[in-house]
């Protein structure tokens, strides 16, 4: 019963990991697509 446990736990602990690093990658892919829409609209703007 016990190693089933842990093996559920470590399972959870990497899915948990997982959901980090996507948000991560998320507000990081945000971030980009942001200032490349911001510095083309100031580009555009600016001429």
């Amino acid at each position: 019963m016990m190693p089933k446990v842990q093996g559920i736990q470590k399972m959870v602990g990497h899915i948990n990991f997982l959901s980090d690093a996507l948000d991560l990658i998320n507000k990081i892919i945000v971030k980009l697509h942001l200032g490349c829409f911001f510095s083309d609209h100031f580009k555009s703007s600016a001429h």
